[in-house]
């Protein structure tokens, strides 16, 4: 049980005492080191320069000289427990929010990223304590998914030792307890034997089982139950057992066998002893670190399936080469999301900015960077493309405003326009969440010019 939470928001600057601060970089360093299970990547966005890095990237510590201790964290959210406190977190987009707000705002987001609404969750808490929640419900889906793709792909089976009374001797014999149930009861015609089969019944299965069972008893989500009952049920024949941390650390895997590496750490993160009062209804999940500018993008393309015209398909992380030599490729590139039409030869570059936009200050270049306009002017000569989108977070009272830049080029027949337009964050009940004006007008422009 936690005896404090502290709210952080992404790119501010915060005082620590030295000890806070000590124990917190501890456990940064910890979830680092662990990243491939800690830090989720939300679906397709999955690929970050800085996760190669040793060095860790969650919370950047400024120590000086006389005592003072700073804290900033990065481009991350979620929750990281040290000692006895428990940091939430947040998006810099909703630092002037209240807190019970941003909950809400979450829950969106979320919804459109990952397919799940944590509402439930939210209303048997509020402000921090409904945010952690949320986080806790993410982190319970990731795992239980991963659980149901990884059993549907290939089942996990090893050698398990088992004590039979048998027939026949059978692996070694087990001396202790054949006196105890056989010579001194009378029987000889049966040997108490040790051996090992290789079964699907065995420590890791009852494992991944019993965690199920423990988060079906955590989790507050209807869809989070449904997806770890899913696993229970292709765990059918798997022993019911209990099982702690401990038990963890007696599963060794070898080479072929490191795609249950990041099912056995969730394991290990839900049997620490945080986990270990069922009873209580409590979450007690020590980290869950979520890269926000994935999660954007992944809220970006959950937006546009739901909101785009049925004729038009969102797709993510498309690589192309910005040159060739000699009939190599060469200088990969990587789009966000591209819409392409169904019906005509028509694409659309979206690239998702987890930056701030300013679309009343021309004088500014309305806060896009001449880097991102160049990177942009690029894909589009690489794909053929004649329109690109980019897509910043905003609010609502400005979902329908946006600029239009023309990028004409006179050696070109096919001119360029950059559209720079802004998806509300703000908007916490579903049923006014209805697609920005931009996004109609933007798909029957192109329809109309594609058609021509």
């Amino acid at each position: 049980m936690m005896n404090s939470t502290i709210v952080l928001y992404e790119h501010q600057t915060y005082p620590l005492t030295w000890d806070e601060a000590y124990a917190l970089e501890e456990s940064c360093r910890a979830i680092w080191n662990q990243r491939k299970t800690s830090v989720l990547y939300l679906g397709a966005a999955a690929e970050y320069s800085d996760v190669d890095s040793p060095a860790q990237s969650l919370i950047q510590f400024s120590y000086s000289h006389d005592g003072r201790v700073t804290i900033k964290p990065g481009g991350y959210i979620g929750i990281i427990s040290a000692g006895m406190v428990q940091y939430i977190i947040l998006p810099k987009i909703f630092q002037d929010v209240d807190t019970d707000q941003i909950a809400c705002y979450l829950d969106r987001m979320f919804g459109y990223a990952a397919q799940i609404k944590a509402a439930v969750s939210m209303a048997v808490a509020s402000g921090a304590e409904a945010c952690s929640a949320i986080f806790a419900e993410i982190l319970i889906n990731t795992f239980a998914n991963r659980v149901c793709a990884l059993l549907s792909h290939r089942q996990y089976n090893a050698y398990q030792e088992v004590d039979e009374n048998i027939s026949t001797v059978r692996g070694r014999i087990d001396f202790s307890e054949h006196v105890k149930r056989n010579l001194t009861a009378g029987r000889h015609d049966r040997i108490a034997c040790t051996f090992e089969l290789y079964q699907e019944d065995n420590l890791l299965n009852q494992i991944i089982k019993y965690v199920c069972r423990l988060l079906i008893a955590r989790t507050r989500l209807y869809e989070n139950r449904r997806i770890l009952s899913a696993a229970l049920e292709q765990l059918e024949d798997v022993s019911d057992r209990h099982v702690d941390y401990r038990s963890c650390l007696r599963i060794k895997l070898n080479a072929y066998q490191q795609e249950y590496v990041p099912i056995l750490d969730y394991c290990k993160m839900f049997l620490s002893y945080r986990m270990a009062d069922v009873a209580s209804g409590e979450y007690g999940i020590d980290h869950v670190v979520i890269k926000t500018a994935a999660l954007y993008e992944d809220f970006v393309a959950g937006y546009l399936r739901e909101h785009a015209s049925n004729i038009w398909r969102v797709e993510t992380k498309k690589t192309g080469y910005i040159a060739t030599e000699g009939g190599n490729p060469l200088f990969q590139f990587e789009n966000d999301l591209l819409l392409v039409h169904q019906e005509i030869d028509c694409t659309i570059i979206v690239d998702a900015k987890y930056k701030s936009v300013e679309l009343e200050d021309r004088s500014n270049k309305f806060g896009v960077s001449q880097g991102d306009l160049y990177q942009m002017i690029s894909y589009a000569v690489c794909r053929g493309a004649r329109t690109v989108v980019l897509v910043y977070p905003g609010r609502h009272e400005y979902a329908d405003t946006g600029r239009v830049l023309h990028i004409n080029d006179s050696r070109s027949r096919l001119p360029l326009t950059v559209h720079i337009c802004t998806i509300p964050m703000d908007i916490d009940d579903q049923t006014n969440d209805h697609p920005p004006a931009w996004l109609d007008r933007l798909l029957s422009e192109v329809e109309s010019i594609m058609e021509r």
